[in-house]
């Protein structure tokens, strides 16, 4: 399998009827996207969900962001990314930047990568929406298990 995503997820369709789980676990993938949008960190999934690796968890979600920002950069404003993602060449070197403000998204990857919760990143940018971030955390894992499923089938 070709598919970047296949070294982070995996799929079993004896386990949560086929969805997307990180490798060598048997942890949903979401379950990470649906505890980070809800402001916790990263260590205290890892240090509940024991069978999920550091590295394959970062991995995953850094993949994820890079599939988001891919998709917004070839799609622009006909890809859900362009709901919470914009871009300006006078801003951040063009970089892909949240809505309404001079924040990279791929700020926030490397912020919860490193072990930051979704609610100090929002008080340390406050030109960045709630729901904007919130709404990028989940595509990203969408993207991701799409990126996956898509190379499978193929």
């Amino acid at each position: 399998m070709n598919s970047l995503s296949s070294r982070w997820i995996t799929h079993d369709p004896q386990i949560f009827e086929g969805k997307a789980i990180f490798v060598r676990s048997r942890t949903m993938v979401n379950a990470l996207m649906r505890w980070l949008v809800s402001g916790m960190k990263l260590s205290a999934f890892l240090s509940i969900h024991k069978d999920v690796e550091e590295d394959v968890a970062i991995g995953a979600l850094q993949q994820g962001f890079s599939l988001q920002i891919h998709e917004y950069v070839t799609n622009g404003r006909n890809s859900l990314a362009s709901l919470s993602i914009a871009h300006d060449p006078e801003i951040c070197q063009g970089k892909p930047i949240f809505i309404n403000s001079q924040t990279p998204v791929e700020a926030l990857a490397e912020w919860l990568g490193s072990g930051g919760s979704l609610t100090r990143f929002l008080k340390d940018h406050p030109d960045v929406g709630e729901g904007c971030a919130e709404g990028t955390i989940e595509l990203c894992f969408g993207y991701l298990a799409k990126n996956y499923f898509d190379q499978i089938e193929n």
